[in-house]
């Protein structure tokens, strides 16, 4: 299972387009994978988790064949995870080929916004409403949806595994409640990869640093990540992130990578 990161910056993108702090700054001068668009990932070629505004940038950046996708799971309503007109040019005025049915499992708020699309009928797409703690099958992938902490209705985030391998991906969300917890017990995965937007600060419904590391050491001392799996870092907001070697030297003792786009991660 090849995992892509298309994305790996909070809502603001990093740097921030309207920002000239250090960290903003620092990125520019220097480039390469302290230069982050919005947090989306790629599974294989057909599986999408969140389809932000960065998504095609990120398709033509990497030379990516969007038509290939067969399912996409959305974590919340924000418009940096769900941008309801990428969908759009999925219309057969934008594109030479049938296109294969698209599923979007996404919380029900999300699927609202779905089928009151103005050309719904048009993008060969179902949309389906997902709940906390479901199990489902996509194709041959199996998906299971867990209860975040943020400011939408009902975010989620989710595990997947396919051809044996599995991984999480909780982005956005706070510290999972010790429910969430014992439900993630059930699991031994592969690969986490979790959200740590905050750095140096806290919010309650995001990760830092300090958090991030001691999910990590939980993971690891229950069992839910496999002994020499590995712990990724997501989705960085520029105020108190610094970039990307310095914030990866700041969690490299803790066991923790940092993700940046573009890059690749091969599980199996």
């Amino acid at each position: 299972m090849r995992l892509l990161f298309l994305g790996t910056a909070a809502a603001e993108a990093y740097p921030a387009a309207f920002c000239g702090c250090d960290n903003c700054e620092q990125a520019r001068r220097i480039g390469g994978p302290s230069l982050r668009h919005r947090s989306s990932l790629l599974v294989d070629e057909d599986l999408l988790i969140d389809l932000g505004p960065d998504v095609i940038h990120a398709a033509l950046a990497y030379g990516l064949r969007l038509h290939h996708l067969r399912t996409v799971l959305i974590t919340h309503a924000h418009a940096d995870h769900f941008d309801p007109d990428v969908l759009r040019w999925r219309a057969p005025g934008f594109r030479a080929q049938p296109l294969p049915l698209l599923t979007i499992y996404a919380p029900a708020e999300v699927i609202r916004v779905i089928e009151a699309l103005d050309n719904r009928d048009q993008l060969d797409l179902q949309a389906r409403p997902v709940a906390p703690y479901e199990r489902f099958t996509a194709h041959d992938t199996q998906i299971w949806a867990f209860p975040a902490r943020h400011g939408t209705e009902t975010p989620l985030f989710y595990a997947v595994e396919r051809g044996g391998q599995r991984f999480l991906y909780a982005c956005d969300t706070g510290a999972p409640s010790e429910e969430v917890w014992r439900a993630l017990a059930d699991h031994h995965f592969d690969a986490i990869i979790m959200e740590e937007t905050m750095g140096a600060s806290r919010a309650q419904l995001h990760t830092n640093l300090d958090e991030i590391a001691a999910h990590c050491r939980r993971a690891l001392k229950e069992g839910i990540l496999k002994p020499h799996g590995r712990f990724i870092a997501t989705h960085f907001s520029h105020g108190s992130n610094p970039t990307h070697d310095q914030l990866s030297a700041l969690l490299r003792a803790s066991g923790v990578e940092v993700a940046h786009d573009g890059m690749e991660v091969i599980l199996e």
